[in-house]
């Protein structure tokens, strides 16, 4: 659409594996042959930065290039750091529970109230298994991500100086004021339960789960778009909140990828970067892409958008919900 949308500038997209395997090339790459933007995940920053190749996004705010001001604050914030913002976030996204609503019904669950709290959604994995609704209750996709978003639930931080934005990190503080072991002691719970099912990867949970064989997922709400496409009408998705901490009034952080423009000493390369950027963050392209993904807006405008309406009231209301959630993050 932006390359249609005007003749100055022409976006190559070029798709060089998962995450770690685009950032692994990126490092090691010679400079004349990295891209001019690149999307990294939230836990790639730290290597992206290292490298030091990158043009904040900040210098274009201040130049009066790019305005921010129609954006969603707290996801603007979450890619910030003590010299401003350093990329741009691109699909912005939190953990939450993904579901089969026909499994539910035959287990007698209520998304609205049974999922509210860990306690309540184990419960529910095992009405699932005993009811005959799904050979397993849920799965967590268990990767690092998963674990840092718990952590920030239980209102805390993973790491010091914020998880790495105000400084170097030095220290896991999760592990000396016990909110990690609590996480580890929630996910050790479910693991070891005959109603879970553990992925020997991602993309193997969610195979089975659109298979109808789990009923209940935890991963990136960003993932509805494809697995309402893979599971092909087999089942209806829903959406809920992730499920909170006994005792903790902690919600997930606005996290995901994020758009990074690259040094390559040419200032209208940089100049088409800003371009690309802004025509992505328009209400119409915001739209386009959260609807046909399920990841959160960043532009406040989109709330607004009759399609998207539709989506929150009729085919996936549990977004709402997340959203909600969403916007009381920090």
């Amino acid at each position: 659409n932006f390359n249609k949308s005007q003749s100055k500038y022409f976006v190559k997209a070029e798709y060089q594996g998962n995450y770690n395997d685009s950032l692994l090339k990126f490092i090691s790459s010679p400079d004349d042959q990295r891209p001019d933007v690149i999307m990294v995940n939230e836990l790639g920053t730290q290597k992206i930065m290292d490298t030091g190749d990158f043009l904040p996004i900040q210098q274009f705010i201040d130049a009066g290039d790019l305005d921010i001001s129609g954006y969603q604050q707290n996801v603007m914030d979450a890619y910030k750091n003590d010299d401003g913002m350093f990329a741009f976030p691109f699909s912005i996204t939190v953990p939450g529970i993904t579901y089969n609503k026909e499994a539910l019904e035959k287990a007698g669950v209520n998304p609205e109230t049974d999922l509210a709290t860990f306690a309540g959604f184990n419960e529910a994995c095992e009405k699932i298994v005993s009811s005959g609704a799904a050979s397993y209750g849920a799965c967590i996709v268990n990767d690092a991500w998963h674990v840092e978003q718990m952590v920030a639930m239980m209102d805390t931080y993973l790491t010091d100086f914020e998880n790495g934005r105000t400084g170097r990190v030095s220290e896991l503080t999760s592990a000396k004021d016990g909110s990690l072991l609590n996480v580890l002691n929630v996910l050790k719970d479910f693991y070891t339960k005959p109603y879970s099912y553990v992925e020997a990867n991602a993309g193997d949970a969610r195979a089975e789960f659109c298979a109808g064989n789990i009923a209940m997922i935890i991963t990136t709400v960003g993932n509805y778009g494809t697995m309402k496409e893979t599971a092909g009408g087999l089942f209806t998705l829903g959406q809920s909140p992730m499920p909170a901490f006994e005792g903790s009034k902690g919600v997930p952080y606005p996290s995901g990828a994020a758009l990074w423009g690259i040094d390559r000493g040419q200032e209208e390369k940089a100049a088409g970067v800003v371009e690309f950027i802004k025509f992505f963050a328009t209400p119409e392209q915001q739209a386009l892409f959260v609807l046909a993904t399920g990841y959160l807006p960043i532009n406040d405008e989109v709330l607004n958008n009759p399609d998207y309406k539709n989506y929150l009231e009729n085919e996936n209301p549990g977004t709402k919900k997340i959203l909600d959630q969403f916007s009381k993050a920090t």
